[in-house]
């Protein structure tokens, strides 16, 4: 410093870094939950999409997806299946077999869920039980989907389905429309989303 220059002293510089860690803790905590946010967003309305997309198909054609795609109430999990039934309106083979369809049934094609290496599978008629899911519903004719890794894996990081759950439900893993196959406290679950009943 030149003569008649004053420094800053130590306790302006411990103030000045004290104000920095004060409105780093306040604005830290937001910017990092906002991925999560917009994900949980996301799943809230592909299941909307996937819903509305399915009872119009069940409007046009008098059967539900799983039925068109399989000839039985069942999961709908290949990509070739997903595609050819919600965009197209034909089955894998390219045949078009369901005469009243009148595609696109969705604006977009919702295959992969909002979780890196996650996808949808629709299931119907089903209660859960093969996917080990906690508390499954004891209903048949029902529709759901499943978000896991697409081979029955689990995708979904605990402390998100946790969230998802709180927004969308009522934030127990094995009550209520939004289910897990383990506790959120799990590092990844295979989460179950039900839609509707047939």
């Amino acid at each position: 410093m030149g003569k008649g220059q004053k420094g800053f002293t130590l306790i302006e510089i411990l103030m000045v870094v004290v104000i920095i860690i004060i409105i780093a803790a306040l604005i830290l905590p937001n910017v990092l939950a906002r991925p999560v946010k917009a994900r949980v967003a996301r799943t809230i309305g592909d299941r909307y999409e996937l819903s509305k997309a399915a009872i119009m198909f069940y409007q046009d054609t008098g059967l539900w997806p799983g039925e068109a795609c399989n000839s039985t109430d069942s999961d709908i999990n290949s990509a070739t299946d997903w595609q050819y039934l919600w965009i197209e309106g034909k089955e894998a083979d390219g045949t078009t077999s369901i005469s009243d369809a009148e595609p696109p049934y969705l604006t977009k094609f919702i295959r992969n869920a909002a979780w890196p290496s996650s996808y949808y599978e629709w299931c119907e008629d089903d209660d859960g039980s093969p996917y080990g899911i906690n508390g499954a519903f004891s209903w048949s004719d029902i529709a759901y989907i499943l978000i896991d890794d697409g081979d029955n894996g689990t995708a979904v990081p605990g402390s998100d389905a946790q969230k998802l759950d709180n927004e969308f439900d009522d934030g127990v893993p094995n009550t209520g429309t939004v289910r897990a196959d383990t506790n959120y406290s799990a590092t990844k679950v295979k989460l179950f989303i039900f839609c509707f009943r047939k």
